[in-house]
């Protein structure tokens, strides 16, 4: 089933705009006429990520339906706080910084800043992961379109993976559950997002990762409507040396287990997923939309006069 909207498609010490991200806009007024009030924070957050974080942040600065940009740095030791500091302040009225006391991982990260922000809108970005241009225009139309929908999962397009990945016969097939159960590339509402409890932040996954697809499943099996946006612009997903999807590649291509997660690990996740999707059905009534949970592609068609 495909669900149909219109949307406008629109053709170390200082820190700099990187060259390569074009911030010219030659259609911007006609843009903005056409997109109401911004209504999507985008959450970033950040372990020594002082090389890509700049240039994370400004992919997003560039989406027109971002009104606020949470940086959440979790104990770095490089620069990447200073870095931070600095475009906090280059652009005091959109981006906002937030320290984690302590190492917490990327889950209490995200967590606290989605206890800040005020918008109905989170969008999460790994901080070294880059949006592509007009990334987030798409999904705010079709918020806007769908009011049914949950989430929108955008494209994820390989940066810097190895060839022994990208060149496998199954790639795109594996890539696609990457794509689905991923962290990087989702837009949540955020009373929803709140109501299942956030990321989980159990010491399994800060041991092992994996926290994004626990989350992401407990959505899939319950009674939402998940929309994917994988034929428009979308994020740029950088090769991380011993990341979760690096592992969950060498898993679904190559079979490669990690040999110290055990039987009873993967049963303590499973366990997870429940219990976040006991927490949406605790809610089950407000949430109810009349509709069964399902994934629905959605087709962006230019309007035309």
């Amino acid at each position: 089933m495909k669900c149909y909207f219109y949307a406008m498609i629109f053709q170390k010490t200082e820190v700099k705009m990187p060259t390569h991200l074009d911030t010219e806009h030659p259609f911007t007024d006609a843009m903005e006429a056409h997109m109401s009030t911004p209504h999507i924070a985008v959450i970033i957050p950040c372990y020594n990520a002082a090389e890509t974080l700049a240039e994370a942040v400004y992919s997003a600065l560039m989406q027109v339906a971002v009104s606020s940009i949470w940086i959440i740095d979790d104990q770095s030791t490089d620069h990447s706080r200073s870095i931070a500091e600095q475009l906090t302040c280059q652009y005091p009225e959109k981006i906002r910084l937030l320290c984690m006391p302590t190492r917490s991982g990327a889950s209490l990260a995200r967590n606290w800043a989605a206890l800040h922000v005020n918008e109905p809108h989170i969008a999460f970005l790994d901080a070294d992961d880059v949006y592509e241009r007009y990334a987030l225009d798409a999904p705010a139309h079709a918020f806007r379109a769908m009011p049914e929908l949950a989430a929108i999962r955008l494209a994820l397009h390989p940066l810097d993976w190895p060839e022994h990945y990208t060149a496998h016969e199954q790639f795109a097939q594996a890539w696609w559950r990457i794509e689905m159960l991923g962290a990087g590339n989702l837009i949540i509402k955020r009373n929803i997002y709140l109501a299942a409890g956030g990321f989980p932040h159990d010491d399994l996954f800060k041991r092992f990762g994996g926290e994004d697809v626990s989350f992401n499943l407990a959505l899939y099996n319950h009674s939402l409507t998940i929309g994917t946006l994988f034929d428009q612009p979308g994020v740029h997903y950088r090769h991380k040396k011993g990341s979760h999807g690096e592992r969950m590649l060498n898993a679904l291509l190559y079979a490669q287990q990690p040999e110290h997660i055990t039987a009873a690990d993967l049963q303590a996740a499973d366990a997870v997923t429940e219990r976040i999707k006991q927490n949406l059905r605790d809610i089950h009534q407000a949430l109810d939309n009349g509709n069964d949970g399902k994934v629905v592609p959605l087709v962006v068609v230019e309007k035309t006069p």
